[in-house]
């Protein structure tokens, strides 16, 4: 009787053993939630994005802080927008520090490389910064979501409006890398249907700092609008010598690929009357589900209201973190399927959706005008809102933008 007890007991030990080996080194973590975020505080664009990390430990926070009992762990990485240093730490924190998710990734390329590594590692990424559309067309995975406006979104919305209020001769001034490249075939594939004509263009190299040649070029094509896709230090260098060169006083219209808070308020007297979309702005969405006491925190703590940047920041946590309590599961595979075609109410989005077809987070965007700082009302009262574009007709179908996450599932 002893005897057939102790082999019973062995054979349970030994069936336990195999069941255990087969599991994925994955399941050792599965206590403690982990986020990874990475970001930069020291680099190109780290006046724009460093405090994109406090919107997320923000939203830890007010989400409780704790899942399945335990304290949610935040790991931060700073890669000073280098690529390669990104990658690097992609992987650590993917692999050795076994989070199970990433946030934030600035710029295109490197939000394309790590969301390379999302599909390599099977673990989650969620795009808050980079715009390139790219991540939710032929570059799409469905380990990767992208929250907050793509490229295509901002080159649509601002050209179909310019379309109906401006004139139809375009000359573009882009930055000579990913980003610029991306945005400026975003334009030219909106521009053709509503009867634009693209009348030239100026690729710029990253850090010009006499824009002389390129806005000469621009005059002589006798443009209506004169598109600005540059960002960061080109963005404002251009823009300065616009001004100075006196071009919209010669009845040019500027239209600018993407606006940043943080780069027009310093340099309101250079934007004002330039147009551009934006997906978020603090004063128009004082009234959506927990902004007021989100804007009022933000304010008190950092003596300004928060961007864009930081409301795509703290949704996508706090969607992420609902969805895992959704999902009653921090793996990816149940996390992904809380999450698509999931539709929500919070600070940024009034209403948003997830799109199942493509991880495109969508929500209404507001067509805007850089104010004159004599008009500001408060301070960073910087846009006058010309027209908000329901998100049925901000953003492309999934189906239309070339992404197929199917042929990447294998579970």
């Amino acid at each position: 009787m002893r005897t057939m007890k102790f082999q019973s007991m062995i054979l349970i030990w030994l069936i336990t053993i195999v069941i255990y080996l087969g599991k994925p080194p994955l399941i050792l973590s599965q206590d403690t939630l982990k986020i990874g975020v990475l970001s930069v505080i020291e680099g190109p664009a780290g006046y724009i994005v460093k405090n994109n990390a406090e919107a997320i430990k923000m939203a830890i926070r007010d989400f409780g802080g704790m899942w399945n009992g335990q304290p949610i762990e935040l790991v931060f990485r700073d890669m000073h927008g280098q690529l390669s240093l990104a990658v690097e730490m992609a992987r650590e924190l993917y692999g050795q520090q076994q989070v199970d998710v990433i946030f934030d990734t600035p710029f295109s390329s490197i939000a394309l490389a790590v969301s390379k590594e999302a599909l390599a590692y099977k673990k989650l990424l969620f795009v808050t910064t980079a715009v390139t559309s790219q991540l939710v067309g032929n570059r799409c995975n469905p380990y990767t979501f992208k929250w907050g406006i793509n490229s295509y979104a901002l080159a649509s919305n601002t050209a179909a409006w310019a379309a109906n209020q401006i004139g139809k001769r375009v000359f573009t001034l882009t930055n000579d890398y990913a980003w610029g490249h991306r945005q400026l075939e975003d334009f030219l594939n909106i521009l053709t249907p509503l009867g634009f004509m693209h009348v030239g263009n100026s690729m710029i190299p990253r850090g010009t700092t006499d824009f002389s040649q390129f806005l000469l070029e621009a005059l002589k094509a006798k443009p209506d609008i004169l598109l600005n896709i540059t960002v960061a230090r080109d963005h404002i260098t251009s823009t300065q010598q616009i001004t100075e060169f006196r071009l919209k006083e010669k009845g040019l219209v500027v239209a600018h690929g993407v606006f940043y808070d943080e780069t027009i308020k310093e340099n309101q007297m250079f934007f004002a009357g330039d147009y551009g979309t934006v997906p978020w702005y603090w004063k128009t969405h004082m009234n959506y589900p927990g902004a007021k006491r989100f804007i009022t925190e933000w304010n008190e703590r950092f003596k300004r209201p928060p961007s864009f940047l930081h409301a795509v920041s703290y949704s996508a946590t706090m969607q992420y973190l609902k969805a895992v309590e959704r999902a009653n599961s921090k793996e990816a595979e149940k996390v992904i399927e809380a999450l698509e075609g999931h539709s929500f109410r919070d600070i940024l989005a009034n209403p948003g959706k997830v799109y199942s077809g493509n991880h495109q987070q969508v929500n209404d965007v507001l067509i805007v005008k850089v104010k004159p700082p004599h008009l500001n009302e408060e301070p960073w009262d910087i846009y006058e809102v010309l027209e908000t574009v329901p998100v049925s007709q901000a953003y492309r179908d999934p189906q239309n933008t070339g992404c197929r996450l199917e042929r990447f599932y294998e579970y």
